[in-house]
């Protein structure tokens, strides 16, 4: 991160191990930026502008966390999987 301040990239593209809500100065360096985030702890996420949902490849849903919630279709399946902090019996 500490060499973004010199190229100043448009994207970002980070893994949910990496603490991205992190420092005021990263947190200014991504500000009007794209942030591209990989993660399976949906947590990592709620707080993002826009979440694409991807199943065996595809995106099938697209919206922020409360929008998707609200849709009640694969992300909020997944959301109160963990939430609820059990797996499923059978695949989604």
């Amino acid at each position: 991160m500490p060499r973004c301040g010199l190229c100043r990239p448009v994207v970002f593209f980070l893994n949910q191990n990496y603490n991205f809500r992190g420092t005021k100065g990263q947190k200014y360096l991504m500000r009007d930026k794209t942030v591209m985030v990989i993660a399976h702890r949906l947590s990592t996420l709620s707080h993002l502008d826009r979440i694409l949902v991807f199943q065996q490849g595809e995106i099938v849903e697209d919206g922020s966390h409360n929008q998707l919630l609200q849709r009640e279709g694969h992300y909020a399946k997944m959301w109160s999987m963990q939430a609820g902090g059990f797996l499923p019996q059978s695949e989604l």
